[in-house]
């Protein structure tokens, strides 16, 4: 599977994770546009790990004769034939896809990173799965094998225009003609012909005929790091482990910061029960997941979970403030992100700092139970108890309402030890009192 999230991403790429939003509406709304926002750059990062044999493979610097330049035109009118139909597939699973993210974003909001990008990159592995099944109609079949016939005719050697209209024959049922076709093609380049092999053989059904198309693919292109991600997953689903171990590790060596190949790896290492291995794999699938998506900056929520990943994880705390930093610079309204931050100055003891974001959040969403908690905790450092109370009151009085009685009670110890006398500790224990 390969978000390039994943996001996928995620995957990613997202949701309500960590606290509580100002308005619950604005960020699904956020959520759905930076989503379709994402989608085509993220299929395309999808699709350049395919196999090639797309006229985009073809060296920009080659020198074509005027008969090779008008074959590649019959190439496109091929390809438009098949983006026309294959358009209208992709947008309805597109569209299936953002809806599945946030039913599973949603579900995952109170559980960890891992498993969260782990269930974005099982939306995404279905999706590849369905996208790979994708059938173009019979007549556009024979169009496009028309069109792919020309452009032969005219180039002899046009090694995509004999996979591609291998491709359609074997879509139409004429096997034979697919053969010779591929057969052509392994002769003029082997690693190709054999990767749309491998296709064919994998639309069937046929694993152990795809996974050997594949390995001799690989044999004449052994830095095909996509090559390795569709037979390991192939391995995956025969459940042969090692193999596939094998070449998601092979992805890695040869794109180390492919976070999926981490985590195809951890479902493998996970199968044999390797735990240990898998969760550090995860771990690091997470860790380049998030940098990327600082780096990008194209996603507010992307980068403020990013925020809580390294503030989680080995106490990052560089790369965690510049994730909410981010978060913040595409939307200064992002009470949670200033809360994150505001959590980080603290545990650096910069508390001017972190009494600042914990203001700033209060401001966005004046419910924010945990940003008056910790606010007032650092007035109770500042030894300024009155005013340490008052922001504990108000935290147990919103804990009250979301029936969280255990951390109200914690608000009156705490103004308990900073102001005994506060006549907020009786008002408070009243209130929960009250609810009981």
């Amino acid at each position: 599977m390969k978000q390039k999230i994943l996001l996928i991403i995620a995957v990613a790429f997202f949701i309500l994770i960590g606290g509580v939003y100002a308005d619950e509406i604005k960020i699904l709304t956020l959520l759905q546009e930076e989503t379709k926002e994402t989608e085509t750059s993220t299929l395309q990062q999808k699709e350049t790990k395919e196999v090639e044999i797309s006229t985009s493979q073809q060296k920009e610097t080659e020198i074509l004769t005027p008969q090779q330049k008008e074959a590649r035109e019959w190439f496109k009118k091929a390809q438009k034939l098949h983006d026309k139909e294959y358009d209208e597939f992709k947008k309805y699973l597109n569209e299936r896809k953002a809806k599945e993210e946030l039913k599973k974003l949603e579900k995952f909001k109170d559980s960890t990173d891992a498993d969260l990008l782990l269930a974005l990159q099982i939306i995404e592995e279905r999706y590849t799965n369905e996208l790979v099944k994708f059938k173009i109609s019979t007549n556009t079949a024979i169009q496009m094998i028309k069109c792919y016939t020309k452009a032969i005719e005219l180039d002899p050697n046009y090694v995509e225009a004999y996979c591609l209209r291998g491709a359609c024959y074997a879509e139409i049922g004429n096997f034979d003609q697919a053969t010779e076709d591929l057969n052509k093609a392994v002769e003029l380049e082997p690693a190709k012909g054999y990767s749309a092999y491998g296709i064919i053989y994998q639309r069937k059904g046929d694993y152990e005929q795809a996974i050997k198309a594949y390995t001799k693919a690989l044999e004449a292109n052994p830095k095909n790091v996509g090559m390795y991600e569709t037979r390991g997953n192939l391995y995956f689903e025969k459940g042969d482990y090692d193999k596939a171990i094998d070449d998601f590790t092979w992805m890695i060596v040869l794109d180390p910061e492919d976070e999926f190949a981490y985590f195809r790896r951890a479902e493998a290492y996970d199968k044999k029960g390797e735990h240990d291995k898998a969760e550090e794999d995860r771990k690091k699938a997470a860790e380049i997941f998030y940098e990327r998506e600082i780096e990008r900056g194209s996603s507010s929520i992307l980068c403020y979970l990013a925020g809580i990943f390294f503030t989680d994880n080995d106490k990052d705390y560089d790369r965690a403030i510049k994730g909410f930093n981010k978060a913040i610079e595409l939307h200064p309204w992002y009470a949670d992100a200033y809360f994150g931050r505001g959590n980080v100055y603290y545990d650096k003891g910069e508390y001017n700092k972190a009494l600042d974001d914990y203001t700033k959040a209060i401001e966005l969403n004046q419910e924010f139970a945990e940003a008056y908690y910790n606010r007032g905790l650092i007035y109770k450092y500042k030894m300024m108890p009155t005013t340490a109370c008052d922001d504990f009151y108000q935290a147990g009085i919103l804990f009250l309402k979301q029936n969280k009685r255990t951390e109200a009670l914690k608000c009156v110890d705490l103004m308990k030890q900073t102001d005994p006398s506060s006549p907020l500790i009786k008002k408070l224990m009243n209130k929960i009192y009250e609810q009981k």
